[in-house]
C-alpha cells in the first residue's frame, strides 16, 4: 500500500480496511448519500425487566435474516447453570431493550454477517448489543433491503473498528461512514413496490419455519406418547429428602441436586417405556477428543472443533485444516467416521449435538465427546433423541456445576436412557424429522432467493451491477496487494 493511499483515508484510522472503504466511497463518487440521510441510528435504549415471563433474543439466536428462536425467560422455571440463567443475569445487569416496531436492529459485533432484524412485534426483548436503526422517509422493507445490499454491507464491514475482540460498529460510524447509492433510493415507484413485496415475501416464508427442537419433540411425542411440555423444573418447587431416598441419585455424590422432583418425574415417565442405556447401543467407548496443533492454511485433513457445533449440523466450511502428520499420529484414537455423534460436554454450549454425515478425514476436539453407535441410522435416531427436550433435561440434571465451567462426563452420558430403536418405529421418527427439517431448509432457501432477487433487481435497474462485480477487489486493497 502506498503512503498516498493511506492519506486518502477518511476515517482517520489509517488502516488497510479503512483505505478499502475510502476506495469504495470514491467509486460511488457523488452518486451516494450518508446513511444518516435516510435513517437514524442509536444504541438500543435500556428497558426495565418485565415482571412477567418474556421472550429475549441475543445476536447468536438470530440467523442472517434476523429470524430465530428466542429464549423464553421465566424466573419460576430457570435451571441452575442453564443458558436461561445466564441471560437472566445479563438482563438484571441492564442488557435488555425493546425496539420500536418497523425499526431495523443492526449488531454492534460482527455486523457484516448481516444478522439484521426487521422488527415487526413489540413483545420481544433484545440484547443491547444491537443498534436500533429507524427509517426516515422510506419504508422499513426498503431500508432493510438497502442495508443488506452487497455494496452497503461491504461498507459496514469496512467501517468496523478492530480492538482486542471482534470487529465492532458504532452508530456514528454506521450513519456517517456508510454511503447509500442514490439510485437505490430513487428507482421507479414500481421497482420500490417490487422490492418491498420481495422483502415481505421473504419475511412470510421465514415465519412458516419451525424450530428444529419443536420438530424433534413433536415426532418423538407422537411416537412414544409422552409430552415435552410436562418436563419442567421450577425454582419455586420445594422438596425434602430422607437419607433412604438418596439411593435414587444418579451421581455418586448423592446430592439433592441429582434427585430433584422434576427429573424424577421424567425418569418415571421413561421407566414406562422400553429403554436402553446409551452405551448398550455403542460399539466403542464414549471418549473425549484431543487438543489441536497449530492449524495450517490448506490440507486434506480436518479438525472438528467447537465452532463446527454451533448450528448442530455439519458445515464443512467450519472445519479447520490440520497437517497430515498430526492426523496420522492421532487418527488411531481420535478419528471420525460417518454416523458418529458428537456431544458438547462443557460451558454454555453444553448439550449441543452433531451427527457427522460425511466421509471427511477428521480429528475431533477435546471439548466434545464421540459416541459411536453400531449402525449409522440408529446413530441418527440417537442424535435426534439427544437433541430433544427429554434428553436435554436429563443431561442438565446430571451436569457438574462448580466454580468453573459446567461439565458432563462420558460415564454419565453412557448411563442415560434412550427408547430402544428395536421396540419403536425409529425409522419413521427419523423420516418424519428429516422431512420437516427439509421443509425448513426449503423455506430458508426460498427466503434467500427472494432477497437475492431484490438485490439483483435494485442493482441491475439502478446501474450498480458494475460495482457489485468490483467488490472482490476490496480484498486485494485491504490486504495491501
Amino acid at each position: 500500500m502506498k503512503l498516498t493511499e493511506v492519506t486518502r483515508d477518511t476515517t482517520l484510522r489509517f488502516d488497510a480496511k479503512a483505505v478499502a472503504l475510502t476506495w469504495l466511497r470514491q467509486k460511488l463518487s457523488n452518486r451516494a448519500v450518508p446513511l444518516e440521510a435516510i435513517a437514524d441510528a442509536r444504541d438500543l435504549v435500556r428497558s426495565q425487566k418485565p415482571d412477567e415471563a418474556f421472550f429475549y433474543h441475543e445476536i447468536s439466536s438470530v440467523d442472517r435474516f434476523g429470524v430465530g428462536e428466542p429464549y423464553w425467560i421465566d424466573e419460576d422455571y430457570i435451571e441452575e447453570g442453564s443458558e436461561e440463567e445466564r441471560i437472566l443475569s445479563k438482563v438484571e445487569n441492564g442488557d435488555i431493550g425493546k425496539p420500536t416496531p418497523e425499526s431495523i436492529l443492526v449488531p454492534k459485533v460482527r455486523p457484516y454477517l448481516g444478522k439484521f432484524v426487521l422488527v415487526d412485534s413489540d413483545n420481544v426483548y433484545y440484547t443491547r448489543a444491537f443498534l436500533e436503526v429507524r427509517p426516515k422517509g422510506i419504508s422499513p422493507q426498503l431500508l432493510y433491503s438497502v442495508l443488506k445490499h452487497p455494496v452497503v454491507l461491504e461498507q459496514i464491514y469496512r467501517a468496523c473498528t478492530i480492538g482486542k475482540g471482534y470487529p465492532t460498529l458504532s452508530s456514528f460510524n454506521l450513519t456517517r461512514l456508510v454511503l447509500v447509492p442514490v439510485t437505490l433510493l430513487s428507482p421507479p415507484r414500481e421497482l420500490i413496490r417490487s422490492a418491498e413485496e420481495g422483502i415481505s415475501s421473504m419475511v412470510d416464508l421465514l415465519a412458516k419455519r419451525r424450530s428444529e427442537r419443536d420438530i424433534i419433540n413433536s415426532a418423538i411425542e407422537q411416537a412414544l406418547g409422552i409430552e415435552s411440555d410436562s418436563v419442567a423444573w421450577t425454582t419455586s418447587e420445594r422438596f425434602s429428602l430422607t437419607r433412604s431416598e438418596l439411593h435414587r441419585s444418579v451421581d455418586v455424590r448423592f446430592a439433592a441436586h441429582f434427585v430433584r422432583p422434576a427429573t424424577q418425574r421424567l425418569v418415571d415417565k421413561l421407566s414406562k417405556l422400553q429403554t436402553s442405556k446409551i452405551i448398550q447401543l455403542c460399539r466403542a467407548p464414549i471418549s473425549l477428543g484431543t487438543s489441536p496443533e497449530p492449524f495450517v492454511e490448506d490440507s486434506e485433513y480436518f479438525y472438528l472443533g467447537s465452532r463446527a457445533m454451533t448450528a448442530e449440523r455439519l458445515d464443512p466450511d467450519k472445519l479447520d485444516f490440520i497437517s497430515e502428520e498430526f492426523y496420522r499420529n492421532n487418527c488411531g484414537m481420535y478419528d471420525v467416521e460417518f454416523g458418529d455423534v458428537f456431544l458438547r460436554r462443557s460451558g454454555a454450549s453444553l448439550g449441543k449435538v452433531l451427527y457427522f454425515d460425511a466421509e471427511t478425514p477428521c480429528i475431533y476436539s477435546d471439548f466434545m465427546m464421540r459416541i459411536r453407535f453400531h449402525d449409522p441410522l440408529v446413530a441418527k435416531y440417537a442424535a435426534y433423541w439427544m437433541r430433544s427436550t427429554f434428553f436435554q433435561h436429563l443431561l442438565h440434571g446430571i451436569k457438574v456445576v462448580g466454580k468453573g465451567l459446567q461439565n458432563v462426563y462420558p460415564y454419565q452420558v453412557a448411563m442415560l436412557p434412550i427408547p430402544r430403536p428395536d421396540r419403536y418405529a425409529f425409522r419413521e421418527i427419523v423420516d418424519a424429522i428429516d422431512k420437516n427439517i427439509a421443509e425448513n431448509d426449503r423455506l430458508k432457501s426460498g427466503a434467500n432467493e427472494r432477497l437475492s432477487e431484490v438485490h439483483k433487481l435494485l442493482s441491475d435497474s439502478t446501474e450498480l451491477s458494475f460495482l457489485v462485480e468490483e467488490l472482490p477487489k476490496l480484498q486485494l486493497i485491504a490486504s495491501g496487494s
